[in-house]
């Protein structure tokens, strides 16, 4: 019994010690974390970003910093620690992590995480490997035979050493040229120019007045019902119903087309020492001004902020039955109104 009774004993105090080792581990992984997302970007903290890219995104969502004061690692010649463990060389070409788009999404996933600029991690057909350029298929070949952010950019362009002339030749990097006199040029690569044609989202009406489903499907996930629009606060592709493609940013939709900026919605400068964004959370005062409004200004569902739908009306006339959400479909810009400002702000 004595022996039985020692092992007991043997096994809790093993299991105990186990247990410290494993609170200090998490301690000191909760302390690091901590210090990462205490990162601002101040000072010598755009080197820390680099460093640490993986908690750009986290800071954005936290409002620490914005998209603009996300470090450019791009064609610098100290950008190398953004994707690299250690400084970068001939012989020393190992990444933060294996998985290409997440590298890439630290930086860039406010804008170009979705299926709109083109999938990832699908494998390209037979008939699509015979078309593409070598460099292409090659880096396909190099990512286990699936897309990645890499496939259309020669990231390897931004390391060269004379970068600054490559750079105002191709500032994209994209393989095989930069495609500034037709950017579609680079999809025939793969796809079959001859069965291609560009689907404009907004004519969603066919000659014989019925709706063009596929032109719906651009930006909903299922086909919503123009009759169910009932009150201000609710947006017609709603992400409780998976109407929208996009879960947690309904701008990402836009931008997928219209990158362009400035724009008013985004970052856009009246005076160069005030930088406006509008699409934020707005004030209590406009929220009231909001729901009196004779015209449907939806926000975006769970956040409630301004998005590109708030201002713009991208459905084309006679798609939306209800007034007030109708209001200005087919009209120039496609905003709900010409005067659009003064639903906000004070004249």
């Amino acid at each position: 019994m004595l022996g039985i009774k020692q092992c007991n004993i043997d096994v809790y105090g093993t299991i105990k010690t186990l247990g410290y080792l494993i609170m200090v581990l998490v301690i000191i992984m909760v302390q690091d974390s901590i210090a990462k997302s205490d990162i601002s970007p101040s000072g010598n903290d755009a080197e820390q970003l680099l460093r640490h890219p993986e908690v750009i995104q986290d800071l954005i969502r936290q409002h620490k910093i914005t998209g603009d004061q996300i470090p450019y690692p791009h064609w610098s010649a100290n950008g190398c620690i953004a994707c690299h463990e250690e400084e970068a060389s001939s012989t020393n070409k190992k990444l933060k992590t294996g998985d290409i788009n997440k590298l890439c999404n630290n930086c860039h996933k406010t804008e170009d995480s979705h299926s709109i600029i083109h999938p990832v991690e699908v494998r390209p057909s037979d008939k699509m490997f015979s078309r593409m350029p070598k460099d292409f298929s090659d880096a396909i070949k190099r990512s286990n035979g699936k897309m990645n952010c890499l496939t259309c950019h020669s990231v390897e362009q931004t390391c060269s050493d004379d970068r600054e002339k490559v750079r105002s030749l191709n500032p994209l990097f994209f393989r095989g040229g930069s495609y500034e006199d037709d950017r579609t040029r680079l999809c025939f690569y793969c796809h079959d120019e001859g069965q291609y044609e560009r689907l404009n989202p907004h004519k969603q009406i066919k000659k014989d007045g019925s709706i063009n489903e596929q032109s719906c499907y651009v930006c909903h996930e299922n086909m919503p019902d123009a009759e169910s629009i009932t009150n201000i606060g609710q947006l017609y592709f709603n992400v409780e119903d998976n109407y929208s493609s996009v879960e947690d940013d309904y701008s990402l939709m836009c931008n997928g087309c219209h990158p362009w900026k400035p724009h008013p919605g985004g970052t856009f400068s009246f005076q160069k020492s005030k930088v406006i964004n509008h699409l934020v959370v707005p004030p209590d005062k406009m929220m009231r001004q909001l729901q009196h409004s004779d015209i449907y200004l939806p926000l975006e569902p769970g956040t409630k902020r301004v998005f590109c739908g708030t201002c713009h009306n991208v459905h084309e006339k006679g798609v939306i039955k209800r007034k007030a959400a109708a209001q200005g479909a087919g009209s120039k810009h496609f905003l709900r109104d010409q005067d659009l400002c003064v639903h906000c702000h004070a004249k």
